[in-house]
């Protein structure tokens, strides 16, 4: 199994949103992008590996300083998938055959999503989800090259997917902080279903990050303001 992020197979990532907390006993955290979402702890990885084990639990990814290895529970065999940095989060599907990964380039972005079914092939998930993000904002770099991260499975094929006007003073008077989610088909690849910031919250509360809850009180003072 091995991930490919098309141009994005870079992977040399930076933590992208720092927060100050005690790492559980299992050495990951809720994602900043979705609490369902392993996001292992930096602390833990200078002294042993972090196992996020699949939801069948025959499975894991074993998250070294520099890479991450996939094998079975029962098993030696390993095959190396990614080379790996602090700040990616990584959400197992339902039926424990394939994984998300959502990962920043810098602390504001950009920031993307893949898949282990992809092949390097175009258009990407975050290609996809960017292109209809930007319908209606053709030029507008906020909006083309928005910030792209993983919420949660659907089905084996369905993901959701959330895009983020990225909340940087570059962005400013574009409603930083702005996001919507994208149901994608990764068969397709293709949006199948779009919901405004006002209708994400209201379905995916419960498992938004740390990232988008402060994206919802940016956008709220921006509104009042």
């Amino acid at each position: 199994m091995r991930i490919c992020f098309s141009a994005l197979l870079v992977c040399g990532l930076l933590a992208p949103f720092a927060v100050a907390q005690s790492c559980p006993s299992n050495g990951y955290k809720p994602g900043d992008w979705s609490r369902l979402a392993a996001q292992p702890c930096r602390e833990n990885l200078d002294q042993k590996p972090v196992a996020i084990l699949s939801p069948n639990r025959k499975r894991l990814l074993l998250v070294k300083r520099d890479k991450v290895l996939e094998k079975a529970v029962r098993e030696n065999s390993t095959e190396e998938w990614l080379n790996y940095r602090p700040g990616d989060e990584f959400i197992w599907s339902l039926d424990s055959s394939e994984v998300l990964v959502s990962y920043c380039l810098g602390a504001a972005g950009p920031c993307g999503v893949g898949s282990t079914v992809d092949d390097g092939s175009s258009p990407t998930v975050t290609d996809t989800v960017r292109k209809e993000f930007a319908s209606g904002h053709a030029g507008d770099d906020c909006y083309t090259d928005a910030n792209v991260g993983a919420l949660t499975w659907e089905d084996s094929d369905k993901i959701v997917v959330v895009a983020e006007i990225p909340p940087a003073p570059s962005c400013e008077g574009h409603h930083e902080g702005y996001f919507e989610a994208m149901v994608v088909s990764l068969s397709k690849r293709k949006v199948v279903a779009r919901y405004n910031m006002n209708e994400t919250i209201h379905r995916w509360h419960g498992i938004l990050g740390t990232e988008l809850l402060n994206d919802i009180k940016l956008v709220r003072e921006d509104t009042k303001g």
